[in-house]
This record gives structure tokens, C-alpha cells and sequence, in this order.
């Protein structure tokens, strides 16, 4: 899949680009992927034009912390797959020697406390 599929999904979903309501848009985070999510992540960590038109954080929010601040409100299935995916990219990280991703990564994963998130995080601490 595209690094951008889980933005073809957004514009689909919100109507002529309009910002969605909360429930819709949380509705909307719900539906992606685990794919999706490697992309959506990858995008907010390196600040991408897309994840700024999916999350429009308010002027003189940063993208970070905002678009993290949804993952909490996330039921535990769609946590979870944000999870695998968060996986995927600080593992990115990791091999391309990338302190964006990785930092990026470790600030979102502090965000998500769902098992497939904690247990990532063991293995990285005892590796």
C-alpha cells in the first residue's frame, strides 16, 4: 500500500475537505490499518503535508503532541493496530539509524498504553 493510503481514506471520509466532527474523526482513525498507520506515523514524525491536513492541529500546536493526544481515545483494537504499525516505523528507525523515527516513535508509544505497545517496548529495552 501507498505511504499516503490512510490520506485517500481521510478525504473520502470528510466532505469536500472539510474538518470532520470529533466523532466522525475518531470514527475515521478507527477504520485504518495497520499499513495505514505505518504511513499516518511516519507522517506525523516527519511532519508531512498529509498528517497536517488529517489532524489540522491549531495554530501553534505541534503536530507531535496533538495528533497523539487522540491515540488514548482509541478503542483497544484500533490501539492496538496503531500499535504494530508504531512498531514497524521505530523498527525503521532503528535500521536506518533514524533519531527522528525513533525519537518520534518512543514519544508516541508513550501515548499508547495498550500490551502490543508495552511489550514492543520491553524487547527493545532487553535487546
Amino acid at each position: 500500500m501507498s505511504k499516503v493510503a490512510y490520506f485517500r481514506k481521510f478525504r473520502r471520509a470528510s466532505a469536500k475537505g472539510r474538518p470532520l466532527p470529533e466523532e466522525a474523526f475518531l470514527a475515521f482513525l478507527e477504520s485504518l490499518n495497520e499499513s495505514d498507520w505505518d504511513g499516518l506515523i511516519t507522517d506525523v514524525i516527519t511532519q508531512a503535508a498529509e498528517a497536517f491536513a488529517v489532524f489540522l492541529p491549531p495554530r501553534g500546536e505541534d503536530l507531535l503532541s496533538y495528533s497523539s493526544s487522540f491515540l488514548g481515545r482509541l478503542g483497544s483494537p484500533a490501539q492496538t493496530l496503531a500499535g504494530r504499525g508504531l512498531e514497524r516505523v521505530v523498527n525503521q528507525g532503528i535500521r536506518r539509524r533514524d533519531g527522528q523515527l525513533l525519537s518520534g516513535g518512543l514519544y508516541i508509544a508513550s501515548e499508547l498504553q495498550n500490551p502490543v505497545t508495552v511489550e514492543f517496548l520491553l524487547r527493545l529495552v532487553r535487546d
